[in-house]
């Protein structure tokens, strides 16, 4: 597809892209998270991971292959949301100042678009991570029992114990996660699609 790219196709690519990133990478995501968590645990409870190779393979061993994939719709719905929260806003926000100024594509419209950009992102991907990272960190309760029995629950429990502004805790945190990797990740990426264009129009 050559010229500009309609709404709706980057729509598609970006959650295309989103979705086939999660499934590939839920299992590194879920290692990360039992790793982060597990300090909040008392110490009965606590895995102890050494590594991500020994969190691996004690999960795979204890748990089930299948485990590794915890929680991957909600990734899916956490990283569909970046991507096309990403992808989409940098650069309609980015077209859209470019005819408001009256000028080529800068530094500075660039920043604009991709800080805006991740905002929105932080904005509508962080209920999906909330829910998942619960999903995943859980263990098992005294009586043989799990906090959640699926993902409605967890959604549901959530709900019912915080309210829905519960799902946006740690929204700045987020963000401060999110902005900086937007920010550069976009810019970054831009530049190279516009040395990439004029070095394929000289050859």
């Amino acid at each position: 597809m050559t010229g500009d790219v309609p709404f709706t196709a980057k729509l598609r690519y970006s959650l295309f892209a989103g979705l086939c990133g999660a499934v590939v990478g839920n299992p590194a995501d879920l290692t990360l998270v039992r790793r982060q968590t597990d300090l909040e645990l008392p110490v009965e409870q606590r895995r102890n991971y050494r590594n991500v190779f020994n969190t691996f393979g004690r999960i795979i061993k204890k748990e089930g292959l299948v485990t590794l994939w915890t929680g991957t719709p909600f990734t899916i719905l956490r990283v569909c949301a970046l991507t096309s929260g990403q992808m989409i806003t940098f650069d309609e926000i980015k077209e859209r100042t470019r005819v408001w100024r009256q000028k080529p594509d800068d530094i500075y419209n660039r920043l604009a678009a991709a800080s805006v950009s991740g905002l929105i992102c932080s904005v509508s991907a962080l209920p999906f991570d909330n829910v998942k990272v619960k999903l995943q960190k859980m263990t098992m309760n005294a009586d043989g029992t799990w906090p959640y029995s699926g993902l409605s629950d967890v959604v549901m429990k959530t709900f019912k114990r915080e309210g829905i502004r519960g799902f946006w805790t740690g929204l700045s945190a987020f963000y401060m996660l999110v902005g900086p990797h937007t920010l550069i990740t976009l810019i970054v990426q831009d530049y190279l699609h516009v040395f990439w264009n004029k070095s394929a129009s000289i050859h």
